[in-house]
């Protein structure tokens, strides 16, 4: 049986996506209500407008959370087999993470926001690198002073991708407890706070020992810049948690079963508050802009 969290390290390219290809992969932002809107509620993509974007394994969207709507933009064009991850940078430009068919690792994938067009930046070698299971733009100031950084988790290690070749680099190792593993996303907030989401079974000392996040996911928060943990939230709710998203002070989740979920970041404790909508697809990721307020 595959480790259910994406993109499990040591699996080659096909086995990942067969694990993944049982569901309808999807990321979505949630606002207080979904309706279908038109192809003008994107006309200030690549500005500062909150537009969240989403996708199923061969589709892309994008919600307007101004007036909560959500527009379909078509099907991926150029995207292989079926597309894993994406992230927003501070301009709306969208980078994915795409599986293409052959054993080669994954693509680096640039997604035009207006017409879901691919066009292939970088294939990484499974044979000599990591495969990404979450993605997210770090943004500028935080792992590096003068430009985003385009970050993700492979099991335990925190990576960094080469926005002009696809090729991944370690930034720290290690940075999750042993026995746990990213379950599927990573987040970076604009003031250096990373979270991400484990599963597995703690066995070392310190943040997690003996911690069981396999009914559950856990969340853990890290500094972006070091990769050193520096909080351990726990158990977030829900299992199969592969999307996270962040915008105004609240933390979003999306799990593999359709669940969403919000959380505020205070206190000492996740609260999740469950946000129902019907038919909610089965969800893979979620890609908030590096830019979005830390306060409402």
């Amino acid at each position: 049986m595959f480790p259910r969290y994406k993109g499990a390290p040591g699996m080659n390219p096909s086995s990942v996506f067969r694990t993944v290809a049982r569901a309808t992969w999807g990321l979505l932002a949630v606002g207080a209500t979904l309706a279908c809107g038109s192809r003008s509620a994107l006309e200030e993509t690549g500005t500062t407008a909150p537009v969240i974007f989403a996708h199923s394994q061969r589709s892309l969207y994008a919600l307007d959370l101004t007036s909560e709507t959500l527009t379909t933009i078509g099907p991926f064009q150029g995207c292989g087999e079926a597309v894993f991850d994406l992230a927003a940078d501070e301009t709306g430009t969208l980078l994915a993470v795409a599986y293409d068919g052959v054993a080669s690792g994954y693509t680096l994938m640039r997604v035009d926001p207006r017409t879901a067009a691919c066009t292939a930046i970088g294939t990484s070698s499974s044979t000599t690198e990591r495969f990404v299971n979450g993605l997210a733009f770090a943004p500028r100031g935080t792992v590096a002073a003068d430009r985003e950084v385009l970050v993700g988790f492979s099991d335990r290690d925190y990576v960094a991708i080469d926005t002009a070749t696809g090729r991944s680099s370690l930034l720290a190792a290690g940075v999750l407890p042993d026995g746990l593993a990213s379950s599927g996303d990573v987040v970076v907030l604009r003031d250096g706070r990373a979270f991400v989401t484990a599963t597995g079974t703690g066995t070392g000392t310190g943040t997690a020992p003996g911690l069981d996040c396999e009914a559950r996911d856990c969340l853990f928060e890290f500094d972006s810049k070091t990769g050193t943990l520096t909080r351990n939230w726990g158990d977030v709710g829900y299992p199969t948690v592969y999307g996270l998203g962040f915008w105004g002070g609240q933390l979003y989740g999306f799990s593999e079963s359709g669940a969403i979920f919000r959380s505020a970041l205070t206190g000492r404790t996740l609260a999740p508050e469950s946000i129902v909508f019907p038919g909610a697809p089965t969800f893979g990721g979620a890609a908030s802009r590096s830019t979005a307020p830390l306060s409402p």
